[in-house]
């Protein structure tokens, strides 16, 4: 079932969408196993995806508890709606995350400049971007800055 590249992808995004802070990564893994029927390969697969992604130096601090973060939230961006994977809001910052499988594109950096204009437009204060390019073997996360 996950050796299919897209399904994993989609797997693996649509699990990453549920943790709200790196504490609840072991519930929601057990949650979306549970939704998805998956095996426990699977299960385990998916799970040291999502526990890299948390604990990663690179990447943790997106799922920091102590930071305010909104999941798939709803934005307007050129006229388009759209949804960022991830919003977290820190006192000074806003981060524009966003997760990807897959060969790193152009449109992927323009989709997350395109939210973080959006957000910077409605006064949210030093819009960053990311992209969080999770490989398909779970062996490394490649977090890009997008400015």
């Amino acid at each position: 079932l996950l050796e299919d590249h897209r399904r994993f992808g989609i797997y693996a995004h649509d699990l990453l969408a549920t943790v709200q802070h790196a504490g609840d990564v072991e519930e929601a893994i057990q949650r979306f196993a549970e939704s998805r029927q998956l095996n426990d390969d699977e299960t385990a697969k998916l799970g040291e995806v999502a526990r890299r992604v948390v604990e990663d130096p690179l990447t943790a601090r997106f799922f920091s508890p102590e930071y305010t973060a909104k999941n798939e939230c709803d934005l307007v961006a050129d006229g388009r709606r759209g949804r960022p994977d991830r919003v977290v809001l820190t006192p000074t910052e806003t981060w524009v995350v966003d997760f990807k499988t897959g060969t790193p594109l152009d449109v992927h950096r323009s989709q997350v400049q395109a939210y973080c204009k959006a957000l910077s437009d409605m006064g949210y204060p030093q819009v960053r971007g990311y992209l969080l390019y999770i490989s398909t073997h779970a062996s490394t996360v490649d977090c890009v800055r997008v400015d």
